[in-house]
Formats: C-alpha cells, structure tokens, sequence
C-alpha cells in the first residue's frame, strides 16, 4: 500500500518510516503540507499520515486539500496530534480525518492504528471497486435497453407503480418514461377499452407462474391501432415472495400484418388447389363419359360398314 507521511520532526519522521517499510507499504515521507499536496497530486496514495500541530492549521489544510481531491474521497487519514484535546480532535475530524494518534508514539499503539486503517483502505477500496463495477454494468444496461425497439420495464408486483422504463416507450406509447413512471395508470388508459379488462387480470402474478404472456390492443393518440405482446416474470425473494416485476413490451402490428398476409396467401393457394381438384376431376369425369359413348358408337360404324357391304349398291344394280 502507498504511504504518504507528514513529519516535520526527522527523528520522529525515520522511526515512522520504518515502522511502515515493516508492514510492507511503500512510504513517501515529507516534512511539509506543501511538498506533500503536490506528491498526492501527482500519485494519490492510500493512506495519509500527517502531523497535526495543537492548535494551529498546520497539517489541518492539508486534511481538507486531500478531501477535495477526487481520488481524496478513497484515501485514509491518519493524523498524528501533540495533544490529547477533544476540540483539536473534532476539528480533525471535521477537516476529514478518519483516526488519531497522540504523541509519544510507540510501535505497538502505531501498530494497532495502522492495523484499523489497513481494513478501513481495504473496505473502502473493496466498496469503490463494486461501485464501479456496478456503474458499468448500468452503464451496459442502459446501452442495452436505450437500443432495442422493446420496451423494458421493471414495476411493482401489482404494476401499479413502476420504477423504470425504457426509452422505447416514446416510439411505442408516445409517451415520456419520467410520465410513465408518475403516473402508471397513463399506460392502461392507452389499452383499448375492450382489451382492458384481461391485461388486469395478468397481475399480480399467480404464485406459481414463472412468467405470464398477453396480446393486447393499444390505441394510439393518432386512432390507429397497434397490437402490443407482453411478457412479464416474477422477480422473488428469499422466501420465495414476488418483490418485483420485470417485463417485456413489444409492438407486433406489422408481425401480425405479416401473418395475416400469409394466412391470406396459405388461403387462396388451398382455394387454388380446391378449384384445380375439382377441375380435374371434372375431366377425368368427362374423359370417361366420353369413352362410355365412344365405345357403343365404334360397334354402331363398324355394324353399319358390314350392313353396306352386304347390301348392293343401288346405283350399281340399276
């Protein structure tokens, strides 16, 4: 860990200085505030420890330069005092110290402070880094859901109150999320009035539903109606209690103008198919009256061409 140490007293300064090198942190040790403010500019350090003169601003501005700063806020101040004062030390601690010292100082009490900040710069390192790990994972989440057409919502169990939505909502409802978020029930009254009633009835989610699905018709400020397809899944607690709702919105007109265009195209083929069917049926059907007829009228010709062969020829007998 670096160590940035104020102490104007070499003596006191090199004792402290080994102290730290023994615990193993890497230490810049200076003998004034400002030599020290422009090192923590310059590299910010973990831990601060700084000599804090009774009754005077010596090392006191220092505490407040750091603070300031804004690595400041992930630094441990340690300050070193003369005295063992209640008002110097609460103004220590106003100034931004976060623990104390009295002189003398002796290795073993050094040791026990330094082993209180180490877990102080430990806890607080720990907690910066799940911060910004949480920041960027946010920062993920709104990439995700600021670029997808779906709008994505997180509400409460009975989805009266929602606590986010996603942009999406403008292009879909025509309506801002901060509204959205105020008032919920501008949504609802967007549903077509026949459709209403079963959207209610989707929540609050059955307790065994790991999910519930519904199309819906939403009227849109211009009177054209759109169809919306809704996913909401049940967010539970350690007891298996459902604490929230997240949920899925998404405009499928033009899906459903799609299929409909096929069903259409699927009907007039099964149509077509229909009439081809029957067509050929109708000429297998005459194909076969024609061979009917045919066949008596093939016996008749041949009957009649024995008929005049047998009978003379008028014209040859007279």
């Amino acid at each position: 860990m670096n160590v940035l140490l104020v102490e104007d007293d070499p003596v006191v300064r090199g004792m402290i200085v080994q102290w730290l090198e023994r615990r193993g942190h890497v230490v810049c040790s200076t003998s004034g505030s400002d030599e020290a403010w422009g090192a923590f500019k310059s590299d910010p350090c973990s831990l601060l420890v700084v000599d804090v003169k009774a009754g005077s601003q010596v090392g006191l501005d220092l505490c407040s330069q750091v603070r300031g700063h804004p690595r400041g806020q992930d630094c441990i101040i340690l300050v070193v005092m003369t005295r063992n004062s209640p008002e110097d030390l609460r103004r220590a601690l106003d100034f931004g110290a976060d623990d104390f010292i009295y002189k003398p100082i002796n290795e073993e009490m050094f040791d026990l402070r330094m082993t209180i900040a180490e877990d102080r710069v430990k806890s607080r390192r720990e907690r910066t880094e799940k911060a910004a790990a949480l920041r960027r994972s946010e920062e993920r989440f709104r990439e995700l859901v600021n670029h997808i057409r779906e709008v994505f919502w997180i509400a409460s169990p009975d989805r009266t109150e929602i606590s986010y939505i996603s942009p999406a909502v403008v292009d879909i409802w025509g309506m801002l999320p901060a509204d959205v978020c105020r008032n919920p029930a501008l949504m609802t009254r967007a549903i077509h009035p026949d459709d209403r009633m079963h959207v209610s009835r989707m929540y609050p989610i059955p307790a065994a539903s790991r999910m519930v699905a519904e199309e819906y018709r939403l009227c849109g400020a211009s009177g054209d109606i759109r169809f919306i397809r809704e996913r909401a899944f049940p967010i539970r607690d350690q007891h298996g209690e459902v604490v929230r709702l997240v949920g899925v919105s998404e405009d499928v007109t033009e899906t459903r103008a799609a299929e409909e265009h096929t069903r259409q195209a699927q009907q007039r083929q099964i149509e077509m198919a229909q009439r081809t069917s029957h067509l050929t049926s109708l000429g297998i059907l005459a194909a076969g009256v024609a061979h009917e007829v045919n066949n008596p009228l093939q016996g008749m010709m041949s009957h009649l061409g024995h008929a005049r062969r047998a009978v003379p020829d008028q014209s040859e007998a007279a």
